[in-house]
C-alpha cells in the first residue's frame, strides 16, 4: 500500500513539474526593449503620445497578475536618476492609493532602479513594484494579488525572468 501511495505521489510531482515546464514562456519585444519569462496568459497594449510611447504586457496565472511596461520618453532620463525614480514611485503611489511597506534602491542588468513593497485596499492586496530608468526608457514591473493568494515564490521567479534589452 505504501509503495502504491509513494508511486502516485512521485507520478503526480513529475506530471506537475512537466506541466509547469511546458507552460513556461518567454516573451521578448524589441519595441519595449525587454524580455520576461512567465507562466500564464498574456495580453499586450501600446500607447503613443506627443511626449512618449508605451508598451505594456499583462500576464495572469489564474490567481496572480503580473505587468511589465516600458515607456520611451523624448528626453534622456539619466540626468538625475534618483530623483526621477522617486518621482515615478510617488506618482505610482498617488494613482493606486497604496501604502508603502518597504522601499529600496536596486540594480538590474546594470540599470538603477527602485523596489517598493505595497499594501493596497487596506492591506487586502499585496503589490510588489520595480521601476528602472535607462537612457530614454522607463521600465515598470509588478506582481499583485489578494494577500491570501499572493505567491511570493512565483513573483520572485517572474521578477528574475525580467531582462532589460540593449
Amino acid at each position: 500500500m505504501k509503495k502504491i501511495f509513494l508511486s502516485l505521489v512521485v507520478l503526480s510531482l513529475v506530471s506537475f513539474t512537466t506541466f509547469a515546464q511546458e507552460n513556461r514562456h518567454n516573451f521578448s519585444t524589441e519595441t519595449g526593449k525587454f524580455s520576461v519569462d512567465f507562466i500564464g496568459d498574456i495580453s499586450e497594449s501600446a500607447r503613443i503620445t506627443e511626449t512618449s510611447s508605451s508598451f505594456k504586457t499583462t500576464i495572469s496565472d489564474g490567481r496572480m497578475r503580473y505587468m511589465v511596461s516600458s515607456t520611451k520618453h523624448n528626453s534622456n532620463l539619466e540626468s538625475d536618476i534618483e530623483k526621477l525614480l522617486n518621482t515615478s514611485v510617488d506618482s505610482f503611489m498617488e494613482n493606486i492609493k497604496g501604502e508603502i511597506i518597504s522601499k529600496e534602491e536596486v540594480t538590474r542588468d546594470n540599470v538603477k532602479g527602485m523596489y517598493v513593497d505595497i499594501a493596497m485596499s487596506e492591506g487586502a492586496v499585496r503589490l510588489e513594484y520595480f521601476v528602472f530608468l535607462r537612457g530614454f526608457y522607463q521600465y515598470q514591473v509588478m506582481a499583485y494579488a489578494p494577500v491570501e493568494v499572493y505567491d511570493a515564490e512565483n513573483a520572485s521567479r517572474f521578477f528574475k525572468g525580467f531582462k532589460i534589452l540593449e
